[in-house]
């Protein structure tokens, strides 16, 4: 037996045996795919003694199977009771799977003959049949379930935990692959609904699509769905209505979302065929619910738009009655009620519908339908009972027409806004002013003006002029190509700010500290807020991109860096929110430039789907060009590098020079001319020394593959080193020692206790899933120590602890002959 098919069944699997043991019968219900049969198979292997069987040949006839006896074909209500009476003689398990499946007659011959003949059954039925009174099996099957020697147990999907253990499970004896992480298990589940059978279906997927280590092991956006996926979801669909499939694939867009809210705006019984087709499960919040996406795609490719658009706007007005009770919806409720709900009729929920508007309509023009924006804003600025401050809605017109591409318009609501009405608008103009302003033709001199005058909208609020302070002297390092960036130093903050504050100019001290190439001092700014709020869980989105764009570009905790990126951006793309899946995904691309993987780099950038602004743009394409030469494609790079003509060397603070440099450098290295990019990498260090110290070990290590002598890369690097505090540089040492045959040392010593122990347990050859059951960690934490483990050895990514024995041994080998 595949045990992976009965994950998370364990407790119930005992039931049942304890029931069958007392003399009891059980019913097993559940819907398509949930794993009754597999379920029946573990629950037979615990018997005493060979069961008696009755297989379904047709729905009018029947098989009766005994170990060591030949079969017995049955077609009446007679030989079915004969059978059932011999089974009950001798003390015989009957077991029939599918009972819904036989005819009426047969059902009824058998739920007869067990209930008068004392016999113990053990089957399993669909939940549909029980819960429909249309069907006509259900007396006879309501009458078995209601007996009183009974147990009736239903198999519903599996939680994201079970989800996740059979998924690892399934990677691990099929494919041979190790663990996935949060982000692939979460979005396992949200695809399946934690349906088994679909879960086996799209881990197949994955691994022969090469997406076992990707964001989603299948993009329900994009990928054709695979046959055997299909055939599942529609059979689990093909008892429902038109109007049951439209409610199935409108709840997909407000997933996850609270029950109580799913009973306000569904009918009872349309609630309960969902459930019982297995297409609802629980979030990680238990009160809520999530919508199994594969099902709910499939319910949507087979509707048409106006039943769809009906369906959406009745549900949507049932959130804004719900609303207007004075019950807070979600997020995604809030821009759903937006888009889509008709003007009520009344007076309540006329104001609860504009007070969602007001609320949903920023997060619509970050969506990926950014115009819908633009309607919605108008509706809320012409609305003659608006008397709010009218900068959320014209600060979403700026975005939206952004988006479009349409800059004049942009400069034509921009120059509307008003003067904040209070501190929470002044931090929305100014960071969405980030975004807006901050142009290749201007250099960011309206931008400057706008921090210039901000200042005085709240003169004596010291956590506001923190922020301020902070965000100035970033932009000043972005933006002003006169700046000097190795003084350029963040205002330390007021006293009397706010701990958000504090941490948010830390943050921005930590960004700058790392661009000017003093790794220890930037992870000592991190540190705090790490502490007492964790990555994961900070909620400051500006904190947050500030502490993962330094740990980038320091390499610094990259695993928890990776892991947390991932399922923000995996969270990102499931709530429609575009601009954050655009800043995640160039995060999650840079890393993997960084880390030397293209696949990665191109798998990130396919997730912008929308068109990026000019800014990202550039990134994007610098990307790109990065990607394609590491893949050897010099063609594509090269084609890539052209589109970044127009910018200036001196953008982005004066790093785009040589960050464009190194990119020619790498193509050139994959064109086979690395004469070429040794004589560009020694024209670029100076410049690259004085605006973006962290390139130098990446120009280093091009100088290197492109012929340079490691002794001379070993002065450079040795000189750098003692004027830069980059843990890469340390990397990049051992690496050149290992090319001159010279022992560099690597002592155990400068670790602490627990890396020392997971670094000895992984040479000795034990995983990292191995070393995480061991220890009683998550594997999470394991790989975390173990990247902290090689910045201090001053070792590679990719390079194995065992060396370490390797080198000790030609360590102690030199000492003696000395």
């Amino acid at each position: 037996m595949r045990t992976e098919r009965v994950w998370g069944r364990s407790d119930l699997i005992r039931r049942a045996n304890d029931a069958l043991a007392q003399g009891n019968n059980v019913i097993v219900a559940g819907a398509v795919g949930v794993g009754t049969t597999r379920f029946l198979s573990a629950v037979e292997e615990s018997l005493p003694g060979p069961p008696m069987e009755l297989v379904c040949r047709s729905g009018s006839s029947t098989v009766c199977r005994l170990e060591g006896a030949p079969d017995e074909v049955v077609t009446d209500a007679a030989g079915v009771d004969a059978v059932i009476a011999r089974a009950a003689d001798e003390g015989i398990v009957v077991v029939v799977d599918d009972l819904d499946a036989f005819d009426a007659p047969l059902v009824e011959g058998v739920v007869d003959a067990v209930l008068r003949r004392g016999a113990r059954l053990i089957a399993t039925i669909r939940t549909c049949p029980v819960s429909s009174t249309a069907d006509e099996r259900f007396s006879a099957l309501q009458a078995l379930s209601a007996d009183r020697r009974s147990v009736n147990i239903t198999l519903g999907p599996l939680n994201l935990g079970d989800t996740a253990r059979m998924a690892d499970s399934l990677r691990a004896r099929h494919y041979g692959r190790e663990p996935a992480d949060g982000a692939w298990h979460f979005a396992l589940h949200r695809l399946t609904g934690g349906n088994p059978a679909l879960i086996e279906q799209v881990v197949a997927f994955a691994f022969a699509s090469a997406r076992m280590d990707a964001l989603m092991p299948l993009d329900p956006r994009f990928d054709p769905l695979p046959g055997r996926i299909i055939d599942i979801t529609q059979t689990m669909l093909a008892p429902l209505t038109e109007s049951q499939l439209c409610v199935l694939a409108v709840l997909r867009q407000l997933a996850p979302i609270p029950l109580s809210h799913l009973r306000a705006t569904v009918t009872a019984q349309t609630l309960a065929v969902l459930r019982d087709r297995g297409v609802l499960t629980a979030a990680t919040d238990r009160s809520e619910v999530i919508i199994g996406e594969m099902a709910a795609r499939v319910a949507e490719d087979r509707l048409n738009a106006e039943l769809l658009g009906a369906a959406r706007e009745r549900i949507a007005a049932g959130l804004v009655r719900l609303a207007a009770t004075g019950t807070p919806l979600r997020p995604r409720a809030d821009a759903f009620c937006a888009r889509y709900a008709p003007e009520p009729e009344d007076d309540y929920a006329r104001v609860a519908l504009r007070r969602l508007r007001r609320s949903a309509v920023l997060a619509v023009a970050r969506s990926s339908r950014p115009a819908e924006a633009i309607p919605i804003a108008d509706a809320v600025l012409t609305d003659p009972e608006h008397s709010e401050s009218p900068v959320r809605p014209l600060l979403a017109q700026a975005l939206a027409y952004d988006a479009l591409g349409r800059k004049d318009a942009v400069t034509r609501v921009l120059s509307e806004l008003p003067a904040p009405a209070d501190r929470k608008d002044a931090e929305l103009i100014v960071l969405t002013g980030a975004h807006l302003l901050v142009s290749l033709d201007e250099g960011g001199a309206p931008l400057r003006d706008c921090l210039g005058a901000a200042a005085d909208w709240f003169p004596g609020d010291t956590s506001w002029l923190t922020i301020l302070g902070s965000g100035q002297a970033i932009f000043r390092a972005m933006t002003d190509p006169s700046v000097d960036l190795s003084t350029l130093r963040v205002p330390l903050a007021l006293p009397g700010a706010d701990e958000d504050a504090v941490a948010y100019r830390d943050a921005t001290a930590a960004v700058l500290t790392a661009l000017q190439g003093r790794g220890a001092d930037a992870v000592a700014l991190l540190e705090q807020r790490r502490r007492s709020v964790g990555l994961d869980a900070e909620p400051n989105l500006e904190i947050y991109l500030r502490h993962v764009f330094a740990s980038i570009a320091l390499g610094h905790d990259l695993p928890a860096v990776r892991a947390s990126v991932r399922e923000r951006l995996l969270t990102a793309r499931w709530d429609d929110r575009q601009d954050l899946v655009t800043s995640f995904a160039v995060l999650a691309a840079a890393l993997d430039a960084f880390e030397r993987t293209p696949d990665g780099i191109f798998a990130n950038i396919s997730y912008l789907g929308a068109t990026p602004s000019v800014n990202t743009r550039v990134w994007v394409d610098l990307l790109r060009v990065v990607g394609y030469a590491m893949s050897g494609d010099v063609v594509a790079a090269n084609g890539a590098l052209v589109r970044l003509g127009r910018v200036p060397d001196s953008w982005a603070g004066g790093s785009f020079g040589p960050v464009r440099a190194l990119a020619r450098s790498m193509i050139e290295v994959a064109a086979g001319a690395p004469e070429a990019a040794l004589r560009r990498v020694l024209r670029e260090l100076p410049a690259a020394e004085r605006s973006t110290p962290l390139l130098l070990p990446l120009f280093l290590e091009l100088a290197l593959a492109a012929g340079m002598h490691p002794t001379d890369v070993l002065a450079r690097v040795s000189g750098y080193a003692q004027r830069f505090d980059l843990p890469r540089m340390g990397v990049l040492l051992e690496r050149v020692h290992g090319q001159l045959g010279s022992f560099s040392p690597r002592s155990l010593e400068v670790l602490t206790a627990r890396e020392r122990e997971i670094v000895l347990l992984a040479v000795s050859g034990e995983s990292n899933s191995e070393i995480a059951s061991r220890l009683h960690l998550s594997i999470r934490t394991v790989e975390s120590h173990l990247h902290h483990a090689r910045t201090r050895l001053g070792m590679g990514r990719s390079e194995r602890f065992d060396v370490l024995l390797t080198v000790g041994a030609s360590g102690a080998a030199a000492s003696g002959r000395a």
